[in-house]
């Protein structure tokens, strides 16, 4: 399909700064200096470890200092996180500055976030 539509006659992906949304997929994207042995990392409700960091989705640095990942089979209602500072153990380091958790999904919010 040449119109960017699938089947269903839903856009294939938008993309917005910080998260593009696709049919069941968001791809997360921040921007984050690290000293050696920390990993950026996504943490939060149901695909990003249910709240536990032992199980968030940890990102890569793919044009350092950008920090990027994804996941699939997002919830339909969509998912709440923090980014989070974590060792090489996997050990929280820090959280993201305090503020209400994010939301994204099909009706969440989305942001570039520098931490």
């Amino acid at each position: 399909f040449s119109s960017g539509l699938d089947r269903s006659g839903l856009p294939r992906q938008r993309s917005f700064p910080g998260i593009s949304f696709g049919r069941s997929m968001l791809q997360f994207q921040v921007e984050c200096d690290t000293t050696p042995g920390q990993l950026v990392a996504v943490l939060g409700t149901g695909p990003l470890g249910d709240w536990d960091v032992r199980r968030a989705l940890t990102l890569k640095p793919t044009r350092y200092p950008v920090w990027t990942g994804r996941i699939d089979d997002v919830p339909r209602d969509g998912v709440e996180f923090k980014y989070v500072l974590i060792d090489a153990s996997g050990a929280l380091v820090r959280w993201e500055k305090d503020g209400p958790n994010r939301q994204a999904g099909p009706h969440g919010k989305y942001a570039e976030k520098v931490i």
